[in-house]
């Protein structure tokens, strides 16, 4: 007991100090921590960066559209409507090169700013966000009996606890819940196994 109060202090010291915070409010005084961990920042990286990438390139080519659409009401023969023009072009690739310079370093903040925890009663997902309150996601041993393995070559993946359909218009993608992205999944779905299923 004293060892594993321990190690949850030594982790919560490597963790962003308002996350850090988060975590140990959210963590029960009867409840024992069994291990705790987060994304591989490059895993995260390879996640999350399509998303990025393809909300990036939906926006440059509508605010291009839209600058070439003034430039043509301006008449682009003239001097003024090619001027707005080649100034939009410019403007929209610098701002793509500034968001692409800028990717690695939200990248490792987002990640730094997700935490899992394993207890003896659930498993946790504790996500603060920039510019919206934390998401936390409990799931007890009922929820867990059906974990989706995602592994790599390296031992690294994702834990999937929950796959969740989200609806925009015409389109549907899946949202998957879990431990996502982290080194050695093997030993901590054994955890899982062990301290929330085998134990219940």
């Amino acid at each position: 007991m004293e060892n594993s109060k321990h190690l949850f202090e030594n982790f919560i010291r490597t963790l962003e100090p308002e996350l850090g915070e988060l975590v140990r409010r959210k963590i029960e005084p009867d409840e024992t921590v069994v291990w705790m961990g987060q994304p591989r920042v490059d895993l995260f990286r390879r996640e999350i960066g399509m998303k990025f990438l393809i909300v990036g390139l939906i926006q440059t080519i509508f605010y291009l559209g839209f600058i070439c659409f003034i430039a043509i009401q301006i008449d682009p023969g003239k001097w003024s409507g090619r001027k707005l023009l080649l100034i939009g072009v410019l403007l929209m690739g610098l701002l793509g090169m500034l968001f692409l310079a800028a990717s690695p370093l939200r990248y490792r903040k987002l990640a730094k700013l997700c935490c899992y925890v394993l207890t003896d009663r659930r498993a946790i997902i504790i996500q603060k966000n920039f510019f919206r309150g934390p998401t936390i996601e409990s799931y007890g041993p009922a929820a867990l009996t059906s974990i989706l393995r995602r592994e790599n070559n390296d031992g690294s993946g994702s834990l999937v606890f929950l796959r969740e359909a989200d609806s925009r218009g015409s389109k549907t993608n899946t949202i998957d819940h879990g431990f996502m992205d982290m080194d050695n999944i093997g030993p901590v779905e054994k955890l899982i196994q062990e301290t929330l299923l085998q134990a219940n």
